[in-house]
């Protein structure tokens, strides 16, 4: 081989030979250069998969979640005519029931006044018993 490359120098080719043995290694250093680079890339898109499988797993179940809120919420609101009805009968039964408790309250207050009235006269005529009876004792004696 190396004839060949000394003929080939004879002939004024060895620079060519030279020059592709330098392009070789340049191709080859560039080459390496691509192949780290792809390397590199492949390791990031694998990075970048990972991260996206796991934010659309957070969105997965965070979209489940949502799901079974909505289910709830759903329930609930087919149950609000419901319980706005009965809050309704509640709310008139309540009104009724104040209105029959001041009516009581008020009842109470006119018996309580009357009772007082009744202890006043009964008191007034003790009085006027007692007084009689006071004056009718000594005139006994």
């Amino acid at each position: 081989m190396h004839q060949q490359v000394c003929t080939y120098y004879e002939k004024g080719i060895f620079p060519v030979v030279h020059l592709c043995c330098q392009l070789g290694e340049t191709f080859f250093i560039a080459y390496t250069g691509v192949f780290h680079s792809l390397i590199s890339m492949f390791f990031f898109h694998v990075f970048c998969t990972s991260q996206v499988e796991s934010v659309c797993a957070a969105l997965t179940s965070e979209v489940q979640e949502l799901g079974r809120r909505n289910t709830s919420l759903e329930a609930a609101g087919k149950e609000a005519p419901t319980l706005r009805e009965q809050c309704t009968a509640l709310t008139k039964k309540n009104n009724v029931l104040l209105e029959l408790l001041g009516e009581k309250t008020e009842a109470l207050e006119e018996l309580q006044a009357d009772l007082d009235d009744v202890k006043k006269v009964y008191r007034t005529q003790l009085e006027q018993v007692m007084g009689n009876h006071t004056q009718q004792q000594p005139d006994a004696t």
